[in-house]
Formats: structure tokens, sequence, C-alpha cells
């Protein structure tokens, strides 16, 4: 049987840093937890699965995209952006996934806001959550789901440590609403493509 992907949505803890920039990649993730559970879950009978791993204080959760549990999703590390990787690693580990078949799914400054693009093995580009990664991993080989967050004319006001901890406006958000769908549709695009 092939390893399941293990899809980690980085962000900060809850309630605090809900509708920041920083959390949309828990956001995507979760987007995904709840259309499994409702699309996926009524046309198959199969809705996403809880798992409990000792130590972990996140939530993941087993979903079946294309066949019967192929993706362990991670909405909620239970851990800091800057601290991704332990919390990564305790679940990759417990689970025996192999670190080639990670998924972080995180914001980037670099890219316009609600605009999504997949990378592999490419350096953290300054993004600590990843960089966190990349280092408890002892790699970069995996996947990455970059989500954009950047809307400001100068990229230094407000400084990026502010920015990215600040709310989605109301149209910003109706603009990432519609980045899930394109989330839902990269996975199962990633689950094809990592089995062949």
């Amino acid at each position: 049987m092939t390893s399941p992907l293990l899809i980690v949505g980085l962000g900060n803890p809850s309630p605090k840093y809900d509708g920041t920039r920083h959390n949309v990649g828990r956001q995507a993730v979760m987007a995904l937890v709840k259309e499994t559970s409702s699309l996926w879950g009524r046309l198959t009978g199969s809705t996403p699965k809880a798992i409990r791993i000792p130590g972990f204080a996140g939530k993941a959760y087993r979903l079946s995209l294309q066949t019967k549990e192929d993706a362990v999703a991670v909405p909620d590390l239970g851990s800091y952006m800057n601290t991704s990787g332990p919390a990564t690693e305790k679940v990759r580990s417990y689970l025996k996934i192999p670190a080639t078949n990670v998924v972080l799914v995180h914001d980037d400054t670099d890219l316009p806001l609600s605009e999504l693009r997949v990378s592999r093995g490419s350096s953290s580009a300054g993004h600590n959550g990843v960089q966190s990664v990349i280092d408890t991993l002892g790699t970069k080989d995996f996947t990455r789901i970059r989500i954009g967050i950047e809307t400001r004319e100068n990229k230094q006001q407000p400084p990026t440590e502010a920015f990215v901890l600040q709310k989605f406006s109301n149209e910003e958000v109706k603009k990432i609403d519609g980045v899930f769908s394109d989330f839902t549709k990269k996975i199962s695009e990633l689950v094809v493509e990592i089995k062949n």
C-alpha cells in the first residue's frame, strides 16, 4: 500500500490568530477537511477520522481523497508557526509517512493575494515555519502549496512581521475563500501524482 500524503497547514494557535494572513495554510487545510466531510463523505460514506497521536497537541484526520485513507490532514499543529517542525515530525514519524509525502500549505508574501503555487524541493525563502520543518525533517524534498497573501503597494509598510498577523479584510476573505476550491483540486492531483 502506498503511504498517504501528510497535508500540514502552517499557522499560529486559535483563537487569537484565526483569520490572519499567516494562518491561511491552516484555513485551507481545515476547508479541505470540511469539504471532505460534506461532499466526499456523502458520496462514499467515508468521512474524515480523527487520529490520536501520543504527545501531539494538534488535530489530525485521515481523509479519503482518491482512494480509502490516502491522505492525513493536519489543520492544527498545536504549536506556533516558527516551531512547526517538531510537531510535523511527530505526526510524520508516528504514522510512518516518508518525508517526501509531506505537503506543507502556507502563506506567501511573494505571491499576490489568492494566487496558488506548488513547488517541491525549494528553500524556505525566509519563511520561518517552512524553515523549521526543513531543519527538523533534515530535507527540503517535500511539496509546498503556497497561498499568496500580498496586497501591499510598498512591501515595507507595514513591516512583513506585522502584516502577516493582520486579519484579512471582508473583500480579501471573499478572494481567499475562492482559493480553497482550487486548493482541494491541487491536493487531489498530488495524490494521483504521488501514487503513479
